[in-house]
């Protein structure tokens, strides 16, 4: 389950970025660009290590400062944000 407050982030910082990455010509790129640069800043810092640096979760909770527990629930959280602002993107059309 992600955090209410966290939720809320993401959904201020999608709302504010429906405009970017125009230069992006591939919809889906754009909506995915979108929906990572709206995590909160402790999702996007684990999903980057995992997903971007190939970290897995003991290295991404040593870079973090942060326990394994703690780093398998902000990767997992990131997943679960990415994938519903790409749904609620696409519903909306942009």
């Amino acid at each position: 389950m992600i955090r209410p407050l966290a939720f809320l982030v993401q959904r201020i910082r999608e709302a504010s970025l429906r405009g970017a990455f125009a230069e992006v010509p591939d919809p889906r790129n754009r909506r995915y660009m979108r929906a990572m640069a709206s995590l909160p800043d402790a999702e996007h810092a684990a999903f980057r290590l995992a997903r971007i640096e190939g970290l897995n979760v003991p290295r991404i909770a040593a870079e973090l400062g942060i326990s394994n527990a703690q780093a398998e629930t902000h990767l997992a959280h990131a997943i679960e944000m990415i994938a519903s602002s790409l749904r609620r993107q696409k519903r909306k059309g942009w």
